[in-house]
């Protein structure tokens, strides 16, 4: 039962870190933009996106990662 669990957080702690092609996805009433983010982690890219969506100034902006 302990080899089982060690090998669960093992699998989960090396798929956490994993680095892969991110897509930001930003609509306002005025614009939309899009831009990708390539062999990146998911909370860079999250990060990156919000920096995105502070740049919108004075609309309401949705910011979707895919």
């Amino acid at each position: 039962m302990n080899k089982v669990l060690f090998l669960m957080m093992i699998i989960a702690i090396s798929l956490s870190s994993c680095k892969k092609d991110w897509l930001c996805e930003c609509i306002s009433d005025s614009r939309e933009v899009r831009a990708g983010f390539i062999d990146t982690k998911r909370k860079d890219a999250k990060d990156a996106c919000d920096q995105i969506k502070n740049s919108f100034s004075g609309s309401a902006v949705t910011c979707t990662l895919k």
